[in-house]
Formats: C-alpha cells, structure tokens, sequence
C-alpha cells in the first residue's frame, strides 16, 4: 500500500490527495515490495541517508514531482514519441479514461485518485472503500499484455546500494553490480548525501581548437 501525505516536506494539492492506495499486482511481481525493503533496511543500518522511496529524486521548483516530470519528458523525447499534451500527467488521464470506458465504478476511481467524488452521499456520508476493495478494483486494471510485462526489466538499484555487511554478494538479487552512480553525474549528484559518496567534481572542459 501507498499512503499518501504531506508529512514533512511533502505537498498535496487538495485534502481529497490524502489516500491509501494499494500496489499494483504487476509491480509486486516485478519486485517493487522488496525494493522498498531493501531501501528500508538500509536505512535502518545508517548506510543511506533518507527515507524517501526513490533516493535519487532532488526536489524541485514546484516538489518532488517537478523533476521527475522534467525526466520523463526527456525520456519521451529521447524514444521520439514527445508530442503536445503528452507528458507524466498523461498516465492520470489513461487511467481514469480506462476505467470510465469500461464502466467502473466512479466513486472508486475518484478515491484511488484523490480526486473528490462528485456525490453528496458517497463523498460526504460515506467512508473511504476498504483497502480490500481498492485492491480488487486497481488490480482488475491490466494495460499491459504479458508478453510485455515480461520486457519490463525488475526493480533493480546501482551496486552502492549493496550492504555493506554482507558475506555474499551473490545473494542481492536486488543489486545490479555492473550499475554504479558514479557513471552518472546527474545520479551522483542526487546521490552524494543520500549514500555518503565523495562530492561530483566537474571536470574542467577543453578549449575549442582554432
């Protein structure tokens, strides 16, 4: 389950943003519960610095989701399928458009949402559904066929974020050893609090010739 709150210096837009929302079958299936373990307990060891779900978001202008939209539109460009009124937000509108053609209950989709539901008796009188319930119906959502599932590469994190008391590395499925922050500048930056790294030096760059 996600739980989402403006508890310290997190932002929601309006009070109907605060929700439980239960994790997708598919991203438990591709290890999403499990990351979040591993990030947990390295916490807990003191080997990284912050508890936020995704370590290597900088918040932004506008929060957190302002340069992870600035990333995606980035990421859209590079597969050459950018075009207007395609951007982060996007992945709101097909969702709610799924469940509207496909008649499922209104009320759900606005609480799943945090949207407020449009109807004096369910919005006002009624409480939240049981996170049962939102389980069922989020879990009845399939875009993605399996073939494609199966493309989807699993949660993995950089090999600094391997434990450091560990006896063997071959146990931290996890842990891709070939990937490393240090590859990144914009990673590593990101990272240099979170993980203790030695602070990004930018290389000088090299005077043009002629």
């Amino acid at each position: 389950m996600i739980d989402f709150n403006d508890d310290d210096d997190k932002t929601l837009k309006t009070i109907n943003s605060h929700r439980q929302v239960p994790v997708h079958k598919t991203l438990i299936r591709l290890g999403f519960i499990k990351y979040v373990q591993h990030l947990k307990d390295l916490y807990k060891r003191r080997q990284l610095k912050t508890d936020l779900l995704f370590p290597d978001i900088v918040k932004g202008r506008d929060g957190y989701g302002h340069n992870t939209s600035k990333a995606f539109d980035r990421y859209l460009t590079a597969l050459e399928i950018k075009e207007e009124g395609k951007s982060f937000h996007s992945l709101r509108h097909t969702f709610a458009d799924e469940r509207k053609q496909r008649e499922e209950n209104p009320a759900m989709t606005a609480e799943l949402m945090g949207h407020e539901i449009d109807n004096e008796t369910l919005g006002r009188y009624g409480k939240d559904y049981r996170i049962t319930l939102k389980k069922t119906a989020i879990d009845r959502y399939e875009p993605l066929t399996e073939h494609q599932i199966r493309q989807i590469a699993p949660f993995k994190l950089w090999r600094e974020f391997a434990p450091l008391n560990t006896l063997s590395r071959d146990h931290l499925p996890l842990i891709d050893m070939k990937k490393s922050v240090y590859k990144n500048k914009h990673l590593h930056k990101a990272l240099t609090k979170a993980l203790k790294l030695k602070p990004y030096i930018e290389e000088p760059r090299k005077p043009r010739k002629g």
